[in-house]
C-alpha cells in the first residue's frame, strides 16, 4: 500500500497531532509473552470518536491481521506497540526522527 491509498484525512490528522492522537489497546498476551493482539485507533479532533487503523497498519507494514480485525504483534523484550507504530510511520514516509518521535506519543489503554 502506498501513502496515496491511505485517506489524506488520516495522514493529515497523524501529522497535525505528531502522533499524539493514536490510541493503542492490548487485548491479549500469549502465555509465552512472545505475542499479543492489539488495536490501534486514531482519535478525532475533539476526542469523542476513534477510527480503527488496524487494516491500514496491516496493509502498510505486513503485520498479521486476524479474523477478528485485531493485529497479532510478535516480539519479546521490546515495546511492540512502539515498534509497530514506528514501522508504520516510516512506511508512510515520515523521516527517521519524526517516526521515532511520533511512535513514542501513543496512548495505551487496556
Amino acid at each position: 500500500m502506498t501513502t496515496t491509498a491511505i485517506p489524506q484525512e488520516v495522514l493529515d490528522r497523524i501529522k497535525e497531532t505528531e502522533g499524539r492522537a493514536i490510541v493503542a489497546t492490548v487485548h491479549n498476551v500469549s502465555r509465552s509473552g512472545m505475542s499479543r493482539t492489539a488495536t490501534f485507533g486514531l482519535m478525532n479532533t475533539n476526542g469523542t470518536e476513534v477510527m480503527t487503523l488496524n487494516y491500514i497498519i496491516h496493509e502498510v507494514t505486513g503485520t498479521t491481521l486476524q479474523h477478528d480485525q485485531k493485529l497479532r504483534l510478535k516480539g519479546y523484550g521490546l515495546d511492540v506497540l512502539f515498534d509497530t507504530l514506528y514501522r508504520f510511520y516510516q512506511a508512510i514516509g515520515l523521516s527517521y526522527e519524526d517516526a521515532l518521535e511520533y511512535a513514542s506519543h501513543y496512548i495505551s489503554i487496556g
